[in-house]
Order: C-alpha cells, then structure tokens, then sequence
C-alpha cells in the first residue's frame, strides 16, 4: 500500500508537469489553431541556458534559472517573428510544420553547442531530503516543490484569463478569431506574447525535469508524447482539461509501471487515449466543433 501510495503522489508530480508542458501547447492552439510540436525543444534549450549559466559564470542555480526564463521569453519572441509570423496566413499544416522545424532546428543548435559530455546532473531546486510521511510513504521536498509550482502557475493563469483584459482578448480570440480581428484587437500581438509565455513555461517544466531526467539534448522527447497524450485526453481546446489529463496520464504511467513495466505502462496510457477519443472525440472537456455546411 505505501509503494502505490508513493507511486501515486509521485504521478500527481509527474502529471502536473505534464500539464504545464501542455498548457502551451494549448494555449497555442487556442490563439492560433496551431499545435506546437516544439514545446519540448523549447524546454530543454532553456535547461540548458539556466545549466550553461549558472556553471560559466558560477552563479547561483536560481540567478541562472532567472536568466533563462527571460532569455526564453526573448528568444520565443523571436522565434515566433522570424519563423512563424511571415506568410501566417499559409494554413494550419504549413505552420504547424514550422514548428517541426523549429524543433529539429532548435535541437540541432543544442546539440552542436553542448552536447559534448551529456547527459549532465542537474541540481534539484528543492533538495532531495523528505518533506512528511503519509503512514509508510514519503513525501520529498522535490514534489512537494513541483505540485507547489504548478498550483502557483495555475492559479496566475485563471487570474489573468478571469480578470484581465488581455486574458479576455485571449479568450475572445481563440473562441471568434474572425470577429476579434474585426474590433481592431491586435492578434498577431497577442500570438507574440503566447509565444513569449509558452516558451518561458517551457523552461521552467525544463528545470523542474531535469533533475530525474539528467540534462540531455533529448530528455523532453517521451515527456513530450505524453503532455500531448495529456492534452488530446483533456480536450486540446481547454485549459483546466489539460490539468485533469496531465495528472491521469501521470498516475497512471507511474502505477502501471510498479507494478507491470515501462513498456506496459505505455501500452495503457495510449489504449486509453484512443478509447475516449473513440467515444469522445473532443477529448473529455473539450467542446465539439460545430461546422455549417
């Protein structure tokens, strides 16, 4: 019982850090229409900035995490002028295509500029000492931290998405895109600052992964596929659906794994998702998309 206890707590971690690498997936998607194939990319080059960083310059972890989060925030910026914001009116496939490209491209660049020696130990920003028991399981303050961040990062989000007025051109856009564009609202402003956003959430899912996954150049990929595992099964078109998606997705891959294998645990999470897109093709809180004929 303490070890599926563990495994538990351990998949609620896990899962909340698979949503907030949805949620700009998502977030994305709802300003756009667009799913962004290389959130993960973004994720692990930010890693690498805070790591690089911090070890160059002998910095404090923080000051150097501090840095990368608005290097990103600069960097998603101009990734988005550069690559996705001339021609944006080529299609969804062309664009999304894009953002393949700007994952291969990204990689390649961190894999060129400092991948010699990798996988590299990334210092846990909480420590790895026990923060409470619950009966025979413990709890460390790594998880504690990592559910602690995202409940701050989600609840910043509902506040900005409920009482801003760029949180309800946001949802105005992704609801009536055509008709926002008409009121005069700069959207191609709007989608710059999702870029920004997403690619500094990016990087600090990145931070937080780092320390279990060791600091590679590949380390988001098999997190990556299942934040989008998280985000189909949540609905690609909510928010709080990702947050519910990324926990299931994150007990579920952690419970199977204990007690079957890796492998088996993959075989769940996919056979799940297929059975609910099956019956729900919108994904469990997603609203189905009506289309005039």
């Amino acid at each position: 019982m303490a070890l599926f206890l563990s495994a538990v707590i351990s998949g609620i971690a896990s899962g909340v850090l698979l949503a907030l690498l949805g949620f700009g997936v998502v977030l994305l998607y709802k300003a756009t229409g667009v799913a962004n194939f290389a959130q993960g990319a973004l994720g692990t080059l930010g890693a690498f900035i805070a790591f690089k960083t911090s070890v160059r310059f002998d910095l404090p972890l923080l000051a150097g995490i501090a840095f990368a989060i608005v290097a990103m925030l600069v960097l998603g910026g101009l990734f988005y002028w550069l690559i996705l914001r001339p021609q944006d009116d080529s299609g969804r496939l062309n664009l999304v295509i894009r953002t393949l490209g700007l994952e291969m491209l990204i990689l390649a660049v961190v894999e060129h500029l400092w991948s010699a020696g990798q996988p590299f130990s990334f210092p846990s920003i909480f420590g790895r000492a026990i923060a409470f028991s619950m009966g025979s399981a413990t709890v460390t303050w790594a998880t504690v931290g990592i559910i602690g961040i995202a409940i701050l990062m989600a609840t910043l989000a509902w506040l900005v998405f409920r009482f801003t007025d760029i949180g309800l051109m946001f949802i105005g856009m992704s609801e009536k895109a055509e008709i926002v564009q008409m009121l005069g609202i700069p959207t191609r402003r709007l989608t710059l600052m999702a870029w920004m956003v997403t690619a500094a959430v990016a990087t600090v899912v990145g931070v937080l992964l780092a320390p279990q996954a060791l600091l590679s150049s590949d380390m988001m990929e098999p997190y990556l596929l299942l934040a989008f595992t998280a985000v189909v099964l949540g609905g690609l078109t909510s928010l709080p659906g990702v947050w519910i998606g990324g926990i299931v997705v994150g007990i579920v891959n952690n419970v199977v794994s204990l007690y079957g294998n890796g492998d088996m645990a993959v075989f769940v999470i996919f056979a799940l998702l297929l059975s609910v897109l099956s019956f729900r093709p919108q994904g469990l809180f997603g609203q189905p998309e009506i289309e005039r004929l």
